[in-house]
């Protein structure tokens, strides 16, 4: 199918894999103890589960301008963030901007991996419970830990918006330069001096060109507690473990509940619980 179809500049051509995933009448006992049905599940297994606004598809052909996926890559992304579909050969084909992939998904592996811009987290309720309460010893609403925070209101005080705290389990590079960026300050000097001078300052174009040469990381490691609003955040299942898809653009600060429980414990007013240690989760089993 390559050969058939290909992708023009940033886009993307995808077929979908609905043959990895049948529904299941089966129910789901969630981490706190709701019952789900009819979820999709990858090889009957339980193994995996997706969204319904999930797609889950494979790449048949990309333009020459993209370079986070390529052919053969089987991929999630939004429903709502396909451009256009086709009907090739008697099959549905989808059509796409390189920007609205989130995650790739092996199949053989079953693992799912965050794309540049994104990371993966689970709930993590002691920990949350910690860092609202700054204490094990205060019971917090199990709506708030379930659900999350309440962020926002509308004018007859219904629910718009919650936050919720989850931990890193991996993380994606850093997102790619876009027009949201703000300018770094080498940038900013070195286009002053162009504007200013009509010529180029060869001691800011080379601080400049050092800077974008150097590795830049972002600064979210395994194992931080982050908040996040919950409408930001894809929710997948990974042999029986909810996960959350968020993009890094809506993390905003790392919570410190570890320090948070050791003051409290040295002050007397909690009584330690075990965390666990930063460490990465293989979703292969």
């Amino acid at each position: 199918m390559a050969a058939n179809t290909r992708g023009i500049g940033h886009h993307v051509v995808l077929k979908s894999r609905d043959d990895l995933w049948v529904e299941s009448s089966d129910k789901l006992i969630t981490d706190d103890g709701k019952e789900l049905a009819g979820l999709y599940i990858f090889n009957e297994n339980s193994v995996t589960s997706i969204s319904d606004n999930i797609g889950c598809c494979e790449v048949v052909s990309v333009g020459a301008l993209v370079s986070n996926v390529k052919p053969g890559d089987v991929a999630f992304i939004d429903f709502s963030d396909v451009a256009q579909g086709i009907q090739l050969e008697q099959k549905d084909h989808y059509i796409a901007p390189d920007h609205v992939f989130c995650a790739l998904f092996d199949p053989e592996a079953c693992e799912v991996t965050p794309l540049a811009g994104y990371a993966i987290t689970k709930r993590s309720d002691d920990r949350m419970r910690v860092a609202l309460m700054g204490t094990d010893r205060l019971h917090a609403p199990e709506d708030l830990i379930t659900d999350g925070v309440p962020s926002g209101y509308d004018s007859d005080g219904a629910v718009l918006s919650r936050v919720t705290y989850q931990e890193i389990v991996s993380v994606g590079p850093p997102a790619a330069a876009s027009a949201a960026r703000r300018i770094h300050p080498l940038e900013l000097a070195l286009l002053e001096s162009i504007y200013r001078d009509d010529s180029v300052d060869l001691d800011k174009l080379h601080a400049f060109l050092r800077w974008r040469a150097s590795p830049r990381g972002l600064d979210l490691r395994v194992g931080d507690l982050v908040p996040f609003g919950t409408v930001f955040g894809t929710k997948l299942r990974v042999r029986g473990q909810f996960l959350t898809l968020v993009p890094q653009s809506e993390l905003l600060c790392v919570i410190n509940d570890r320090e948070m429980l050791e003051d409290a414990i040295r002050s007397g007013r909690a009584g330690k619980i075990a965390l666990a240690e930063p460490s990465k989760i293989f979703l292969t089993g």
